[in-house]
């Protein structure tokens, strides 16, 4: 390409002397006419800084290229791995992929394409980063000696969904610290649920890679960082804090199940993914009796809300069960949409309020794990909460930003009511609940 530009150049330049006069200096007035070896050597003179200049805007734009390459370019793809620049490689055999996980390989970086949305107590506007090679925070308003949270939506979902800006707020109007929405849209946005679960973990990695930078250039700290994801997010946050290293919290609102639900903790949200991990369950069911979230313990407090199962208010998706994993491919959107609704989205509707909300408390009473025998496909254990009594000091935790300040561990059954607000204001309508669920089987 720098030949045939060099060629032209030169071609052009010569033409000119054929056709065009020179232009006259004070010098040529005086002179009786044209020198045609000056205008030569003008012109060749002319020729190389035109030429050089051409020659840098040309290797500009191939760096420029060559610097997306190296960012996206796939540097070893075999049966077993794929392997991207800047991100690394991915395994592609067990536990990731399995007869029973028939997972496609994740997307490229550069087909999810991560943005990752700025929002500050100083800043009204949000300061957008995009996932390029140089992660740049500059005339951002980040501060790294502040809290920092990362927001991380889920399936079919993007990062400028209307829930994510409210979560947003709710946080800032608690805290003077950092958010971060992420949005994985190009990944998540996908009707094959089995594509868009394969797509977390380079979404987890590129949340680590911003996460790592803040630490290394800004002055964050992993332990004041809290990453909140829904659904699928809930697994990509867990995959964030786990390559980030000790981070401070994470957050998981009714984590995905179809594909996670009791499988190796490498590929799920766990308790080990950070120092404190908490979750919120609202629709956990097996996906063949139309749940959308993991049944399982995932957490060092696990929240069930209402039994976990169905939220009050919410009607049963009218769709048809799928009777295994490979289903959701062929349901169309708007079943999708309607199987990940109402209970599967009340978990981040309750996290909201909870942050939001200073004068109610959605508090979790203590309970211990029975093991409920439910068909899916083979039989396959879940884990469903039971209340041991009143709620007793130390026995209780609230669902919040202060969760990990209250002592106790475990599992515990959160009451709410059918409409916003959802926190329950009178304490005997959550005795009453309690006692429903008590009739349930929910509670002893």
């Amino acid at each position: 390409m720098c030949r045939r530009l060099g060629f032209a150049l030169l071609v052009g330049v010569l033409a000119a002397a054929l056709v065009l006069p020179p232009a006259a200096s004070a010098q040529d007035e005086s002179s009786s006419g044209w020198n045609p070896f000056s205008f030569l050597r003008s012109s060749f003179s002319s020729l190389r800084s035109t030429a050089a200049r051409s020659f840098d805007a040309v290797k500009n734009t191939t760096l420029s290229v060559a610097h997306k390459v190296v960012r996206f370019a796939v540097v070893r793809s075999t049966e077993d791995e794929i392997c991207y620049r800047i991100i690394g490689c991915f395994n592609l055999k067990a536990p990731w992929f399995t007869l029973s996980r028939p997972l496609p390989a994740p997307k490229s970086p550069d087909s999810i394409n991560v943005e990752f949305f700025l929002y500050t107590r100083e800043s009204a506007s949000r300061f957008t980063i995009p996932s390029d090679v140089e992660l740049s925070l500059q005339g951002s308003t980040f501060d790294g000696a502040k809290r920092t949270f990362f927001l991380v939506h889920g399936f079919l979902n993007s990062g400028n969904d209307e829930w994510m800006a409210k979560l947003k707020d709710a946080i800032l109007g608690q805290v003077d610290g950092n958010v971060f929405i992420v949005n994985w849209g190009g990944g998540a946005i996908d009707p094959n649920y089995l594509q868009a679960a394969s797509n977390t973990r380079v979404v987890g990695r590129e949340i680590a890679r911003l996460g790592r930078t803040l630490i290394q250039q800004h002055g964050a700290a992993a332990k004041d960082m809290h990453i909140i994801g829904h659904s699928l997010g809930a697994h990509i946050s867990g995959y964030a804090a786990r390559n980030i290293t000790n981070v401070g919290r994470v957050t998981g609102m009714d984590p995905a199940g179809p594909g996670f639900e009791a499988l190796s903790r490498t590929v799920r949200l766990n308790k080990n993914c950070a120092t404190f991990v908490d979750a919120l369950h609202t629709n956990a069911r097996p996906l063949t009796q139309l749940g959308f979230g993991i049944m399982q313990t995932v957490a060092h407090v696990d929240f069930y809300l209402n039994g976990g199962e169905f939220q009050p208010g919410c009607a049963t998706p009218s769709v048809e069960m799928p009777s295994s994993l490979t289903d959701l491919i062929s349901l169309p959107v708007t079943a999708l949409n309607e199987l990940v609704s109402c209970s599967h989205t009340r978990s981040y509707h309750v996290f909201t309020e909870a942050i939001a909300n200073t004068t109610c408390r959605f508090w979790g009473h203590k309970t211990s794990v029975a093991r409920q025998r439910l068909k899916w496909r083979k039989s396959v254990a879940a884990e469903v909460p039971v209340k041991e009594g009143p709620c007793r000091s130390g026995k209780c935790v609230p669902i919040g930003l202060d969760t990990p300040d209250f002592p106790a561990r475990g599992s515990f059954a959160v009451v709410t009511g059918s409409d916003s607000p959802y926190c329950l204001q009178e304490r005997s309508k959550d005795g009453q609940s309690l006692e429903q669920l008590r009739i349930l089987g929910y509670v002893d």
